[in-house]
């Protein structure tokens, strides 16, 4: 497949996909929220993916960074808004439409809220203990992959 043309759809690349993830979590995964805009694809980032590829993203996450790792659809918006706290740190990928993020810390004080809107294969970090709300788009569709320590 000639990856150059311009009607040519992208190839997924798995590894490096994870690999920038790993990166990524080793500067925000316990510490703060972040963003990030990946060079490349997995699999199960992109709209529709199979059980298999949400099983290969989470398996491949726990493989790197040594963390349970679990990744299920998100919820799918009746009005629009979502609300929620994060009991594990979570990485969210959006996969269709955009989504407002706000991001609250635990403690009034600590750090500032944390605002940001995700479009399709950007991901998001969002701690553990941090309250969030989402605004989503009626066709906005994103996954959440829940990290915790193993043991």
């Amino acid at each position: 497949m000639d990856q150059w043309r311009a009607d040519a759809a992208p190839v997924p690349e798995p590894a490096a996909h994870l690999q920038e993830l790993s990166f990524f979590l080793s500067v925000y995964l316990g510490k703060a929220p972040g963003v990030l805009w990946p060079e490349h694809e997995h699999p199960a980032s992109v709209a529709g993916a199979a059980a298999a590829d949400l099983d290969a993203l989470a398996d491949g996450l726990t493989d790197l960074t040594g963390l349970r790792a679990r990744t299920l659809p998100g919820p799918v918006p009746e009005c629009g808004a979502l609300t929620g706290t994060a009991t594990d740190d979570l990485l969210i990928h959006q996969t269709v439409g955009a989504t407002a993020w706000l991001l609250t810390p635990p403690a009034a004080g600590a750090a500032r809220p944390f605002r940001c809107r995700l479009r399709p294969g950007e991901a998001l970090h969002v701690p553990a203990g941090w309250s969030w709300s989402a605004d989503a788009a009626p066709e906005a569709r994103f996954l959440i992959t829940h990290l915790r320590p193993t043991g």
